[in-house]
Parts: structure tokens; sequence; C-alpha cells
């Protein structure tokens, strides 16, 4: 049986658009028409198949709505994200600093005990260099006291 040329032309068409529709909505599940019958395509046919693309076309896509709560959605999660991300880098940092800072504190420590240890030394030094002028001062004024007195 032969096909008249309107009826091919439709059916042409219904797969060229079967198999775009196809490959630009991924997860689509329609069939294209058992066109094992060499019959040609009614419309009614034609509009029920159009009408069941078309309604699951449609429900693939969702309201700005639900796209404005998944995008509110994704931005909690990447702040949560982010918050752990900073957090973790802050405690990397506070220990980076708390190590320094205790090196800088032993080095300081270190530094201010050789410093005591050296006015320690210099004030003994002090000291005792005192302790000998004075001992000789009053070594000095005891013998002249004594030469003063012994005439008497």
């Amino acid at each position: 049986m032969a096909e008249s040329p309107v009826h091919s032309t439709a059916a042409h068409s219904l797969r060229r658009f079967s198999s775009g529709t196809a490959r630009a909505v991924d997860d689509v599940d329609w069939q294209p028409l058992d066109m094992s019958e060499d019959r040609p395509l009614t419309r009614p046919e034609l509009r029920e198949e159009l009408t069941a693309l078309a309604a699951q076309i449609r429900s693939e896509f969702v309201t700005k709505a639900d796209l404005r709560q998944e995008l509110a959605a994704l931005g909690t999660k990447i702040c949560a994200e982010m918050h752990a991300d900073i957090r973790h880098e802050l405690e990397a940092q506070a220990t980076q600093l708390r190590a320094e800072t205790n090196t800088g504190l032993q080095g300081l420590r270190t530094e201010m005990a050789t410093g005591f240890a050296e006015m320690r030394a210099y004030i003994d030094f002090s000291v005792k260099s005192s302790r000998d002028e004075l001992r000789t001062h009053f070594d000095v004024v005891a013998e002249n006291f004594r030469s003063e007195f012994r005439p008497l």
C-alpha cells in the first residue's frame, strides 16, 4: 500500500520531532509511535502523543518558587561549607600562631634569663667593689683616728 505524500510527511515530521526532543530533554521516557503497521498516522493519535509529550516536558520544568527554594538551599549549603572551611582555616592559623608565639616567648624567656644573670653578676660585682672601697675607706679612717688618739 503506497502512502500519500501528506501522510508520509506527517510521519516523517513526527519522527524528526520525537528524535530532536529526545536529544534535547535527557530523561524523557517518551517512545515514538509504533509504526510497524503500514498505515497512515491519524490526527487524534498525533494530537494524543504530542499532548503527552508536552505534559511530560512541562513536568520537567520547575516554577520560579521552586528555583528560589533550591537556590536558597544551595546558598545555605555553600555558606555552611564555607563556614566550615573558614573555621578550619582559622583553627589552623590559630594553631600556627600559638606555636610561633610559644617559640617567641621561649626565646624571650631565654633572653631575659640571660639578661637577669648578667645583671645579677654586674650587681654582685658592684656590691663587692663598693664593699671593698668602703672597707678601705673605713680602714683609712680608723688608722687616722688611731694616729689622732695615740698621743692622747
